[in-house]
């Protein structure tokens, strides 16, 4: 079964995202998050990514499960796959495409985030307090403390054996500097961290 999730950027008054189809728990779709940071890093062009984002044309549009190829618009004669790595989550790519200025038009799935069923983990570029946000969906009767870009809304409510499953949009559990050296240092860090939430969310969303 598809895991699907979302990646986003939160800059000034922009909030745009891509929800991807496919490998969004943390070795998926977090590694590459993770790898297009330290690209930024290693070369200190957050300047020119937030530029390149402020000159795109973002458009409103619902989530819908399609390939990735279809979804975004192009600058004409422009080599594009010469400057874009291979992701294993392709939707990822749309952060390169940012940076190298490659796009003029990106379509909006930022809603896909308050979709608390379907989109199961979410990684977002909070560009104005440099952090990397990392929620999780898909855990009925669980709301997280922690204050997210995304309000607690009720995407949907299920009966299972006479006991009501509400699940809400995807919460805030972990946030890091966007400044880090080592992308394998980093990825077992936020493992490690989510192990030790795990038990305390399972038992907070037991509990409501």
């Amino acid at each position: 079964m598809p895991t699907r999730g979302l990646v986003a950027v939160k800059y000034d008054d922009i909030f745009v995202g891509i929800a991807n189809n496919f490998d969004s728990y943390f070795k998926g779709l977090g590694l590459e998050v993770l790898r297009f940071i330290i690209l930024v890093n290693k070369n200190e062009e957050w300047y020119t990514f937030k530029k390149n984002l402020k000159e795109i044309d973002i458009i409103k549009t619902k989530y819908e499960p399609k390939p990735s190829i279809n979804i975004k618009i192009y600058k004409e004669h422009v080599e594009i796959e010469p400057l874009l790595p291979r992701c294993d989550t392709e939707d990822c790519r749309f952060l390169y495409m940012i940076y190298y200025n490659l796009i003029i038009k990106l379509p909006n799935e930022i809603e896909f985030g308050n979709d608390g069923l379907m989109c199961e983990y979410g990684y977002i570029l909070n560009l104005d307090n440099n952090k990397l946000e990392i929620y999780i969906g898909n855990k009925p009767n669980y709301i997280s403390k922690k204050i997210g870009l995304f309000e607690n809304k009720l995407s949907y409510t299920f009966v299972n054996n006479g006991k009501i499953n509400n699940y809400y949009s995807i919460q805030k559990i972990l946030e890091y500097p966007l400044h880090f050296e080592n992308v394998k240092d980093m990825l077992e860090k936020v493992m490690k961290d989510y192990q030790n939430l795990k038990e305390k969310i399972e038992k907070k969303r037991l509990e409501m």
